[in-house]
């Protein structure tokens, strides 16, 4: 397979025996083509604007990688130095959610930051938490905005805009799960009557 070295110059990519079947390390190929035609074709226009080539490339990467989870052993011993993968996998998955909870991230974000395909870590979670990444994410986002609710003026903000501002469009859906979790409406929270 070629690919782009530096300065634009093709170069062969190597991939080791056994680790991507012929239809994977074609769509990588044929991935990694498209991409270099879009970024430094003779005139072509960009077709990706700046900043978005490597979370292109992040999500084709996991998309088309050898899932380790697939084949893991669930009962397997615990690697050399006395823990396994996935905690820290589940470690690192868990501190970029709480870093850019706030922001529009999805499942392949949290991947590509843990280092692993989105199923892995759908595994690691299931795992080790008991839960999915994205329900973890939307307890993370809830507790931000319970946070934000104790802190705010009650003057000056709103349900509406903390709910959104943690990345909940539908005001009614968030209450229930807000009074799920603190038995307690984000108005009263807030500090508005009942």
């Amino acid at each position: 397979m070629t690919g782009l070295a530096d300065g634009g110059a093709p170069r062969e990519v190597r991939v080791a025996a056994g680790v991507l079947d012929a239809v994977t390390t074609d769509l990588w190929g044929t991935a990694v083509r498209c991409l270099a035609a879009c970024l430094h074709g003779a005139g072509a226009p960009a077709l990706l604007p700046p900043g978005r080539t490597a979370r292109v490339l992040v999500q084709i990467a996991l998309a088309v990688a050898p899932d380790p989870a697939a084949t893991a052993d669930p009962d397997a011993a615990p690697a050399p130095g006395g823990g396994t993968a996935a905690p820290d996998t589940v470690r690192r998955a868990v501190a970029f959610m709480e870093t850019h909870a706030a922001e529009d991230i999805v499942l392949a974000d949290i991947a590509g930051a843990a280092f692993v395909t989105p199923r892995a870590l759908q595994y690691a979670f299931r795992r080790h938490l008991d839960t999915t990444p994205l329900t973890h994410l939307r307890r993370v986002r809830l507790d931000g905005a319970h946070r934000d609710l104790l802190a705010a003026d009650p003057v000056t903000s709103t349900v509406t805009e903390i709910a959104a501002r943690w990345g909940f469009a539908h005001t009614g859906r968030f209450a229930a799960s807000y009074r799920e979790v603190y038995r307690a409406a984000p108005r009263t929270t807030l500090g508005l009557p009942a």
